[in-house]
Order: C-alpha cells, then structure tokens, then sequence
C-alpha cells in the first residue's frame, strides 16, 4: 500500500483541477512513485505507518511524476 495519497498529492502540488489532472492520472503517479521508493526502505516500514519524511517523499515523487 502507497504511503502517499492522492489528497496528500493534490494538497501538496495545488492540484483542484481534477478535469485537468483526472484521479487516475493521479493514482498511477501514486503507484509509480511507491514501487521506487519500496525498492530502497528498510522492510520494517513495509507494514504499519511511515515517518513523516518517507510519506512526504513519496508524495513529491508522485508529483514529479505528473509535471
């Protein structure tokens, strides 16, 4: 499971226009930036909830993804 969402996305890149930026588009980002970023951590984050910064960024790798 992402430890970024989309909300989190949109929240932190300003994204509203969801006709511009549809949800799918989003998740995909979302996805995407989850199966890099679970290649490199520590296993122990695999299950219950990531720090902060881990979460933060797997959100703004999503976001580099959709710009």
């Amino acid at each position: 499971m992402a430890f970024a969402t989309e909300d989190g996305v949109r929240a932190r890149l300003r994204l509203t226009d969801t006709t511009l930026v549809p949800q799918a588009l989003v998740l995909t980002a979302v996805a995407d930036a989850h199966t890099v970023v679970a290649r490199w951590i520590d296993p122990q984050y695999a299950n219950g909830t990531p720090p902060d910064g881990l979460v933060l960024g797997e959100t703004l790798l999503a976001g580099a993804y959709l710009l």
